[in-house]
């Protein structure tokens, strides 16, 4: 039978049941624009995600990356060209340094923690654009039972399982659960849906700014999100329907009739456009399903899409195939890169093409979901240590967040001797 490890520090103290009260949760942020290093700028760590009566204990910089003249430019012109001075509370801590000494520095000398900023110095007299990634965890302590008002995860400490003999791995266990003043508790670990996981944010278009190529340049800035005959738009109606967020976009292009579906017969453009800016690395997919009535066939209204900045058009269906389609689409995007998708009528004439975009199962936007690490039940191998991120989401904005390490041992390791705060591993049968 497994044996089951838990850690403990020899010390004096009180538990609130079985659960640590130490918290972890996340800060990151790619292509900040930190503007010209003459100015001045500054990029903050958005201490936010603490939630309210949270002490922070520590902040950890996993990443720091400055980019020049773009979110994807070179990275290695500090501190020849800039530098960075490091602020807590306000007051310079560390000056003049670079990403790796950033990500080295001990925040926790500098508590009590409110604040967390990097300023931007320029070296070289040249105006320098710099755009920046941060990638940060905030440790915090809650108070034991915590305050009223909170919603918080309750997670295990650190566990270290010893294999059987004969066995080389173990399938992963753990649970977690929700714990103070909750609109609802919670005490099931959930996985998001594999793929896009819905039309969410950067993904989402409903608030993106509309391109008006009459009084704005050609071709557009991809770099900025926008979209045309989109529901900002100034000259006519919406050629999108975003009613089924976050599962579904449709858009439909210019029709030459008042007879055709929908109200392509009053779009004042005749490409419908969307362009999405990522904001990290990532996979963007999602199932289409392509419709026309032109008399003249597929090729006369395209679907298709245009990438890194560029105005050149690419076919998502096929321009020969039949007026009814459907497909999967998939595209890896780095951070800062764009996709534009596009729906548009070559001919004017007869009935424009109708596509809807489907991520299939929405997101989970409520409930403890799996960030990081194995899934109950995935194998962890002898040897192997394996860290577990859960998150609480409610409302779909993540409230909290706590980690955790499964370590697998093929063997016990006995203990000879014991001093003050030694760690001692206590043995329990899983039943």
């Amino acid at each position: 039978m497994k044996k089951f490890i838990k850690i403990f520090t020899i010390a004096v103290f009180m538990l609130s049941g079985m659960f640590a009260t130490a918290q972890t949760c996340d800060f990151v942020q790619t292509g900040m624009d930190n503007g010209n290093d003459q100015d001045g700028g500054v990029v903050s760590v958005d201490l936010s995600c603490v939630p309210a009566g949270g002490t922070i204990t520590n902040v950890v910089v996993n990443d720091f990356t400055s980019h020049y003249f773009s979110s994807t430019g070179g990275t290695t012109y500090c501190p020849s060209w800039y530098g960075w001075d490091i602020l807590v509370n306000g007051a310079v801590v560390s000056a003049g340094v670079c990403g790796t000494d950033i990500e080295a520095y001990d925040f926790s000398a500098n508590l009590p923690i409110n604040s967390i900023d990097f300023q931007i110095h320029d070296n070289d007299g040249f105006n320098d654009h710099v755009f920046v990634d941060i990638d940060a965890t905030i440790t915090y302590d809650l108070a034991a039972g915590g305050g009223a008002g909170d919603c918080k995860l309750n997670c295990p400490g650190d566990k270290v399982i010893y294999l059987d003999a004969g066995e080389c791995c173990w399938p992963a266990q753990y649970e977690a659960r929700t714990m103070g003043d909750c609109a609802t508790q919670y005490d099931t670990i959930l996985q998001q849906p594999d793929g896009a996981g819905g039309f969410v944010d950067p993904f989402d278009p409903s608030g993106f700014p509309e391109y008006d190529p009459n009084t704005q340049a050609f071709p557009p800035d991809f770099t900025q999100e926008f979209t045309l005959n989109g529901p900002a738009n100034t000259y006519g109606p919406s050629m999108f329907d975003l009613s089924n967020l976050p599962t579904q976009i449709f858009m439909e292009c210019y029709d030459n009739s008042s007879t055709c579906s929908g109200n392509g017969d009053q779009a004042y453009w005749n490409y419908t456009m969307v362009n999405f800016v990522a904001t990290t690395a990532t996979t963007f997919e999602f199932d289409w399903t392509y419709h026309t009535e032109d008399f003249g066939g597929a090729f006369w209204d395209d679907f298709g899409y245009m990438k890194d900045g560029q105005w050149v058009l690419n076919d998502i269906y096929d321009p020969n195939g039949p007026n009814d389609q459907t497909g999967h689409f998939s595209i890896a995007l780095a951070a800062g890169e764009n996709i534009t998708l596009y729906v548009r009528t070559k001919d004017f004439i007869g009935c424009g093409a109708d596509v809807t975009l489907d991520t299939g199962e929405p997101p989970i936007t409520d409930g403890i979901v799996l960030g990081e690490g194995p899934a109950i039940g995935d194998p962890i191998c002898k040897g192997n240590t394996e860290t577990v991120k859960l998150y609480l989401l409610e409302g779909g904005v993540k409230t909290d967040s706590c980690s955790f390490d499964l370590r697998v041992e093929e063997f016990q390791t006995p203990t000879s001797s014991l001093a003050c705060n030694d760690h001692v591993p206590v043995s329990v049968d899983a039943d």
